[in-house]
Order: C-alpha cells, then sequence, then structure tokens
C-alpha cells in the first residue's frame, strides 16, 4: 500500500520544541530527543503560546484538526477521544489511528 505524505503540512508547536530541549538534559532520553530535534528542523515551527506540549497539541488539534505524531500513550488517549488520529511507533512500525 502506498501512502502519499509529501503533500501534508508539518507544523510543530514551540512549546514542543522547549519540552524535547529539555529532554536532552536527560541521559535516558536524549538520544530519542535528539533525533525528534532533527526531524523537526525540517518541519514549520508554530507558536502557540502554551506552557504545556501536550495541552497545547489536544487544544491545536481539535481547533484546526490534523494528526498529531506521538508515542505518549496518556496524550494518544485524550487525542482518540477528541476524535482526532495518532501516529505513533509499535513494533518498529508506524501506526495511524
Amino acid at each position: 500500500m502506498k501512502y502519499v505524505v509529501d503533500s501534508a503540512t508539518y507544523v510543530v508547536p514551540d512549546v514542543v520544541i522547549s519540552e524535547l530541549n529539555g529532554l536532552m538534559k536527560n541521559p535516558a532520553k536524549c538520544h530519542d530527543a535528539s533525533g525528534a530535534l532533527k526531524l523537526a528542523r525540517n518541519m514549520q515551527h508554530i507558536q502557540l503560546g502554551k506552557k504545556y506540549a501536550d495541552w497545547a497539541l489536544l487544544d491545536y488539534v481539535k481547533t484546526h484538526g490534523g494528526i498529531v505524531a506521538t508515542t505518549d500513550k496518556q496524550l494518544k488517549k485524550a487525542i482518540k477521544a477528541a476524535g482526532q488520529s495518532v501516529i505513533s511507533l509499535h513494533n518498529n512500525s508506524i501506526v495511524l489511528q
């Protein structure tokens, strides 16, 4: 099955970048945070003016729609409860829920 993803607009909220930079200080999470920051470098950054990344993402997707990429179980549950979609990883595969 082939998916078209080039026509999508990828955005990263400022609060997510801040959270990833904070995770860079945690030895257990710095590798994953570094990879996420490298991906985010090529995406459009948006200012949401929120303090917490999870709330900012949830509010944004409720208002504007879209798909949120996350591995956070609680955030995935909240986004799906709001009727929105999530991209995550499961068994080394990308899953759209």
